[in-house]
């Protein structure tokens, strides 16, 4: 997802640890179009963070009053459809599925199982019942699960920063430049270790920022 958008002028960066409290959010600036996505969750959060964020971009009027509970629910119809396609979940058979089923189903998309079980009700490829049964369990399967926090790579940054290599800039100069410390702007990039293009003498900083 985070590719996808990169690849069509959506800047894409973490929130750093501190603000994780904040949620995903879009923006645009002097005509660009940003969106920050929380950190440490898992990839499917990510993504479905990700197309609310882009709904929000692609959606919100340029002029007058929103009503705000209003359009947070076309956003999350707007992201529902954008990763989850009818056309996809009738071709792999999903009417009326079984919980089992959505949690296996689930990683065809990349999204949470809640999302998917959320989305075939809405499509009315599932009963009321089911949907309720299916809800409960998958809920009650990702509380007991221990997903690892991960987050999608950004595919432009490492490109940007190995540019800026090449003329011999380093992530250091970056970070000075934009008055920050090394840790602090490397946790701005999603699923990218800044690190890795520091030079050796930058031992001390990557161990800094590990604690």
């Amino acid at each position: 997802m985070v590719p996808l958008l990169e690849t069509n002028g959506i800047r894409v960066f973490s929130l750093p640890l501190e603000f994780t409290d904040v949620g995903s959010f879009s923006a645009v600036h002097s005509g660009t179009p940003f969106i920050f996505l929380t950190s440490q969750q898992p990839d499917a959060d990510n993504r479905l963070d990700a197309a609310r964020a882009l709904g929000h971009l692609v959606l919100r009027p340029s002029t007058g009053q929103i009503d705000w509970r209003a359009f947070e629910t076309e956003t999350d119809r707007f992201a529902a459809a954008f990763l989850m396609p009818r056309t996809g979940l009738l071709a792999h058979m999903l009417r009326n599925a079984t919980p089992e089923r959505i949690a296996t189903a689930k990683g065809l998309w990349g999204v949470p199982a809640t999302a998917l079980a959320h989305r075939l009700h809405g499509l009315g490829l599932t009963q009321e019942w089911n949907f309720r049964r299916a809800l409960a369990q998958v809920k009650q399967t990702s509380l007991s699960r221990q997903d690892h926090a991960t987050s999608e790579t950004s595919a432009l940054l490492p490109n940007v920063f190995e540019a800026l290599q090449a003329q011999g800039l380093t992530p250091h100069d970056v970070a000075e430049h934009l008055c920050l410390p090394m840790w602090e702007l490397n946790n701005y990039m999603p699923g990218f270790d800044l690190l890795a293009f520091a030079p050796p003498s930058a031992g001390a900083i990557r161990s800094q920022s590990a604690t």
